[in-house]
């Protein structure tokens, strides 16, 4: 495994110290030529962490931001492929991508069934997607992503515990413009994007950007003679801009994704008493499965946002949204060549929301925005899991609708300080309908009918302070609330699958700071959340398998520090350094599992599931002239996928190293190289136990390498 001694050493002392660090802002340079108005500094950054555009060194936000430069110089395609440039953030389970298992500093989860939620909401253009199974967008024309660390409840739409992100596409403007890229590789690597900006006339303008993506699977299924585990999906994103008058724009969104890819749930890591999978394939990205996996998306949707202007300065959004999504998977249980077991998940839900949000003038000495929110959904399953010719099945339905008022207020004390308030008020009601019909002896026969409303009040204060020098020190602290549910799952008992909501208190202080004329920028943020009946997944032991649960531990508690740093070396190099260090554990999680004798034990001071204690990203961005290249080097502590800590959910410590060159070949023509996981490491991402006890996982994928040609007019 290749290492990077200095930093890591670096980060170690650091930890030591009680410090943990983490990407803040990420906005790599654009590619561009030399000119003699070029006058170095890096390029200002503006986000929409607070609603209003921003420069990121002037707002108490702890925000990564992933620019539309970054997102060409990496040849990122989806939101997990930014993973690896963002060291808070975790995709959980690696290469799953399409199940969204989203963790924001140590704290996260998804949305596996009916009944339970993600702690974290994706926005694209204000528009919130809850479901994990929709988290993993496609980049298609995407101007910046934004990664908001902690709570957020007094700006965005919904609430969520661990964090939100951001993305922001481009709206259709006055230019007419066409761009096309297209890219091979190998494993028949094949990629298209076409774009076209369409002005109609100076009130109405239009877009249209369509993807497609496809590749062969990686790993070898010897037993069906086939490759699985590969790409195909497409995208499309068309967008309207109406400018009625010159104080009202109305945009119109429709998107749509389509994804159909044989893909395993993972490889027997080891034999057991039943099976012997290992045996049959022990080599990595090799399995032996008799099952037909795959991985099915349908992901579309529409909005319509109107942004008013009044006589007095104050501006009027209202945001209208529908959102349609079908998830489903089939998956090998036995992970062997056996036809023993095997299961289907499934997962239909509409959605729809309304958000209106008054935002006021920039007053001399304050400025505010309010807000409320509605959204409903509804959300229909029935999945089933197979053992020899019996079946167990659990069809139900869940309604949820949640409806928040938010404000937020920022007054200026004087010219070096600054406070701010906000609160939010929200409730949600859930109905469930849910049965499980168990034919193979493991589950419980039963129906639950029952519906629970949940609501709290989220209080959030700030106070900053900025220096003579421009740095900027700020001190935040916030309630949150993540409602309860039901375990709608494959479970021995429904009187214990309810569980109970869960709080976050999250305190954060932080500093920014500019230096060397723009040429230097590095953001800090120290952290603290402490949670209380935390909700923990879990792979628990039963007499006859191994259960997924769902609970309430006591008490939780996620700590760190975050850092990221650029530095423009001179008008050719510049260096990225983002870096985190997280000490996520229970404080008290009493009769968390059981031991080889059926005995509970508690999981007091285990950590948290997908949370490694340190990561950083080192990026090494060049130009010259018309050429120009990108150098990434990622790593990432150990870490468990289960609350357990056994040895069975260890992922291993690993690095990975990625580089894209490219080529300017004329004003319109454009040529570049990259290759991916350039060492080909052969890395856990993902390990746990399955419910049939079979030690299983997912390798990192193999290293990858091909040529990309973009056109722009």
């Amino acid at each position: 495994m290749m290492t990077f001694d200095p930093i890591k050493q670096l980060l170690v002392v650091s930890s030591v110290i009680g410090c943990s660090f983490s990407p803040y802002v990420f906005s790599a340079p654009q590619q561009q030529t030399q000119t003699d108005d070029y006058h170095g500094g890096l390029e200002e950054v503006l986000v929409r962490a607070q609603i209003r555009e921003e420069s990121i060194f002037e707002i108490p936000v702890s925000v990564a931001h992933i620019s539309k430069e970054f997102i060409q110089a990496t040849g990122a395609k989806d939101l997990s492929d930014l993973e690896y440039a963002i060291p808070s953030l975790s995709f959980g389970a690696g290469t799953r991508k399409s199940r969204g298992e989203i963790s924001i500093r140590g704290i996260g989860d998804y949305s596996r069934n009916i009944g339970s939620d993600a702690r974290v909401v994706v926005y694209v253009d204000g528009v919130p997607y809850v479901r994990s199974s929709t988290f993993n967008v496609a980049l298609l024309d995407v101007q910046q992503v934004e990664v908001i660390r902690g709570p957020q409840g007094t700006f965005f739409g919904t609430n969520s515990v661990a964090g939100a992100i951001n993305i922001t596409t481009h709206k259709p403007h006055e230019e007419a413009s066409q761009s096309m890229q297209l890219e091979i590789g190998n494993y028949n690597t094949r990629n298209a994007n076409l774009f076209a900006n369409i002005p109609l006339n100076d009130r109405v303008m239009g877009s249209l950007e369509l993807g497609r993506q496809q590749s062969d699977g990686y790993i070898d299924n010897i037993y069906q003679g086939k490759e699985i585990q590969g790409v195909d999906n497409n995208a499309a994103r068309i967008k309207l801009k109406i400018l009625p008058s010159d104080k009202l724009d109305i945009d119109i969104s429709l998107d749509w994704l389509e994804e159909d890819v044989p893909a395993t749930n993972g490889e027997a890591l080891q034999d057991n008493s039943s099976y012997s999978g290992y045996s049959e394939a022990p080599e990595p990205l090799k399995v032996s499965h008799d099952t037909d996996e795959y991985e099915k998306r349908s992901v579309a949707g529409g909005s319509v946002s109107a942004s008013y202007a009044t006589d007095a300065d104050f501006t009027i959004v209202s945001t209208t949204a529908l959102r349609d999504n079908e998830f489903s998977t089939q998956n090998e249980e036995d992970y062997s060549s056996v036809p023993a077991s095997y299961s289907y998940f499934n997962e239909q839900s509409q959605q729809a929301s309304q958000e209106l949000r008054l935002i006021s003038p920039l007053y001399d000495k304050f400025n505010y925005i309010v807000g409320a929110f509605y959204m409903s959904q509804s959300i229909e399953t029935a999945r089933f899991a197979q053992l020899g010719e019996n079946r167990a099945t659990t069809p139900g339905k869940l309604d949820h609708d949640s409806a928040s008022l938010y404000g937020h207020l920022n007054y200026v004390l004087n010219e070096h300080w600054q406070t701010s308030i906000g609160a939010r008020f929200v409730e949600e009601s859930k109905a469930i309908n849910y049965t499980i019909e168990d034919g193979i002896g493991l589950f419980v026969n039963d129906t639950l009918i029952t519906d629970k409303t949940f609501s709290d009040f989220l209080p959030k204060f700030g106070i900053q302070y900025t220096a003579h020098n421009d740095g900027m020190l700020y001190f935040n602290v916030s309630k949150s609330f993540k409602s309860g549910g039901w375990n709608a799952d494959f479970v021995t008992d429904l009187s214990s699958i309810e569980f109970k909501p869960e709080y976050a208190y999250n305190w954060e202080l932080g500093y920014k700071q500019e230096l060397l004329d723009n040429n230097l920028n590095f953001n800090v943020a120290l952290f603290q959340i402490n949670i209380e009946d935390l909700q923990v997944f879990q792979f628990v032991e039963s007499d006859t398998a191994t259960i997924l649960q769902l609970t309430n531990a006591g008490e939780a508690t996620s700590r760190g520090l975050e850092l990221e740093l650029n530095y423009l070396l001179d008008d050719h190099w510049k260096l990225t350094l983002n870096s985190a260090y997280t000490d996520a554990k229970f404080d008290e999680f009493k009769n968390g599992g059981r031991d080889s004798e059926g005995n509970f034990v508690n999981y007091d001071t285990h950590q948290l599931s997908y949370a490694p204690k340190l990561k950083y990203f080192l990026g090494l961005d060049y130009t010259y002239k018309h050429f120009y290249g990108h150098l990434n080097y990622s790593y990432s502590s150990s870490f468990y996928s289960n609350p357990s800590n056994s040895d069975s959910t260890q992922v291993p410590s690993c690095d990975t190293i990625n580089s894209r060159v490219g080529l300017k070949l004329n004003s319109h023509w454009q040529f570049e190289l990259w290759g991916n996981n350039l060492a080909d490491s052969r890395h856990l991402r993902y390990r746990e136990e399955s419910f049939l006890r079979i030690d299983r996982g997912f390798y990192e994928e193999p290293r990858s390498f091909g040529i990309s040609i973009m056109f722009k007019n």
